[in-house]
């Protein structure tokens, strides 16, 4: 159990998410919530799109970790209506 608790006393957790706005901003939201509560969180998505969704996180206990899943800038990313 100890393997599973951070030094500063919170958990870690892994969110992973398809690039598009209306599933990771949801996430996101869980992420912000998560480190206020003094938990560390990976964000792992598409390297594309976390220079887009990196602004929605304001704190430093949420990392983003950027896959190489082939999507590329002529891939044309829109926000879900």
């Amino acid at each position: 159990m100890h393997d599973l608790v951070d030094e500063i006393g919170g958990s870690r957790f892994l969110l992973v998410t398809i690039p598009a706005f209306g599933h990771a901003l949801p996430l996101l939201g869980l992420a912000n919530r998560l480190a206020q509560r003094g938990h560390r969180v990976l964000f792992a998505t598409s390297s594309f799109f976390v220079p887009q969704i990196r602004s929605y996180c304001s704190s430093n206990l949420v990392r983003f970790v950027p896959l190489d899943d082939g999507v590329n800038s002529e891939v044309l990313l829109t926000r879900d209506r």
